[in-house]
């Protein structure tokens, strides 16, 4: 299926129940990349709450679209809304809800450390330019939850790695 297609449609953008940084900054790249509306559901982190404020987005629950982007969950009873339009999925877990993805119009989803590491190499395979700030919140995202680099999983740092290594430092 070309992704691409869906830059004209009305798209809502949605992640995961407790919605945590590497969701939300999944819907913002939706959200540059694709247009559309989104829904965030409640979280708990602190960096979520910095995340959303930073990014001004706020609590919305919009009705008028005709297609749901899921963002950062391999099961359908992690969302907090009806699947009522045909939906495509982009995870980094290991597929344990079947028929959630057997029902998706489409689905990008490689197990990796962090959901925003498949949506950077997405962009690339689909010659999408994401401007500064995606490529920025995208990086955050990357390495939130972790203290320092040091503590940072080999192929999180090599996506870093070569979204620095285009940029002027």
């Amino acid at each position: 299926m070309d992704l691409l297609y869906f830059k004209s449609k009305k798209i809502l953008h949605t992640t995961h129940k407790m919605a945590d940084c590497d969701g939300i900054a999944s819907i913002y790249w939706g959200l540059k990349v694709f247009g559309g509306t989104y829904y965030i559901p409640p979280y708990e982190l602190r960096s979520a709450y910095g995340l959303l404020k930073y990014l001004n987005l706020s609590f919305t629950h919009p009705n008028d679209f005709d297609y749901i982007f899921v963002y950062d969950t391999d099961k359908r009873e992690d969302l907090n809304i009806n699947l009522s339009k045909p939906y495509v999925i982009f995870d980094h877990h290991n597929k344990r809800d079947h028929e959630f993805f057997q029902n998706a119009l489409f689905s990008y989803s490689i197990t990796s450390s962090a959901n925003v590491i498949n949506l950077y190499n997405l962009s690339i395979e689909l010659g999408i330019e994401l401007d500064e700030t995606t490529l920025f919140f995208l990086c955050n995202c990357t390495l939130y939850g972790h203290r320092n680099v040091q503590n940072c999983k080999k192929k999180r740092i090599f996506v870093l790695f070569k979204v620095f290594g285009k940029q002027k430092i």
